[in-house]
């Protein structure tokens, strides 16, 4: 089984598209002027409100899911002292990980170095309660990606890991998503058989039927799950053939995306898999790249 996973890299926590995002405010709830524009800038705004020290609220994303489907604004440092203490960002990160485990969803959550910065907190002191806290609550699969925008505090945490660093810098749970079309309940099936199986053995697989919600944005929640994707499983039939051809539906808008993502990976990138459901390539994968094309399956 794939435990939960915690991963430090070095960047900023808005640059790629995830399931959660982790806000840091303080116990008034109030963010750095850093936070802020960032926050503006991806037009992520919420009321501040008072937390307490180590608690965490959470918003499901409307006008900003193009950078994730919820945020967590999380108390990390105390308004009147300006001080941030482990013990409160342990239990931060014992709420997220509870949240995941209530949120199939969500298996992707990033958030900064809470308490660092004005709270005080050392970069290694703040990784080590995130991470005790974080597992000892997360399900399997997910992953905790802590982002270390300074490049001298992620040294720090790089030293200071070295003997085990696969369990802090690098690796996490390889992300697979899921792209077809419900052209039969027979077809459908078959897909959440095969979503099932890689889960079984150990995979985080996405797929519409468990993680698309009611009034969400399709094309940006599949936009965001091809950013996010280690892999990408086009199960294509003779039916999702025809629509990516013609550009028809939701599968010919994805068609377009996952085409433009191709253009931009190396020549001898893998992150794309077509298995083919048909007698034949040429009917089930017109107007796909047939050098993605790896599984011929006859129905």
């Amino acid at each position: 089984m794939i435990e939960s996973r915690v991963t430090v890299r070095r960047g900023d926590m808005f640059d790629r598209a995830k399931d959660l995002i982790v806000v840091p405010c303080n116990t008034l709830g109030g963010v750095t002027d850093f936070v802020l524009d960032r926050l503006i800038h991806h037009s992520l705004l919420f009321e501040p409100r008072p937390v307490e020290l180590g608690g965490v609220v959470f918003e499901e994303l409307e006008d900003a899911n193009h950078i994730a489907q919820f945020a967590a604004f999380a108390a990390s440092v105390h308004r009147e002292t300006s001080l941030a203490f482990p013990e409160a960002v342990n239990r931060i990160c014992k709420t997220l990980g509870e949240f995941a485990a209530d949120t199939p969803a969500v298996r992707l959550l990033s958030a900064p170095l809470l308490g660092t910065g004005y709270g005080g907190l050392g970069p290694v002191e703040c990784v080590e309660a995130m991470k005790s806290g974080f597992e000892q609550t997360a399900p399997s699969g997910a992953t905790l990606l802590i982002n270390a925008i300074d490049p001298t505090n992620f040294d720090m945490i790089v030293r200071a890991f070295q003997p085990t660093p696969s369990s802090i810098v690098g690796g996490r749970t390889k992300r697979v998503f899921l792209s077809y079309t419900r052209s039969t309940s027979e077809h459908r099936l078959w897909v959440e058989e095969l979503a099932t199986q890689l889960r079984g053995h150990g995979v985080e697989t996405r797929l519409d039927s468990w993680h698309l919600r009611p009034g969400m944005d399709l094309p940006q929640w599949m936009a965001n799950e091809l950013t996010i994707a280690d892999k990408v499983i086009i199960v294509s039939d003779a039916a999702y053939a025809e629509r990516a051809d013609g550009r028809v539906g939701g599968v010919g808008w994805e068609t377009m995306v996952i085409q433009g993502d191709m253009g931009a990976l190396p020549p001898d990138s893998t992150k794309y898999l077509v298995v083919v459901r048909a007698p034949s390539v040429a009917e089930g994968a017109s107007g796909l790249p047939e050098d993605q094309v790896r599984v011929t399956l006859s129905t």
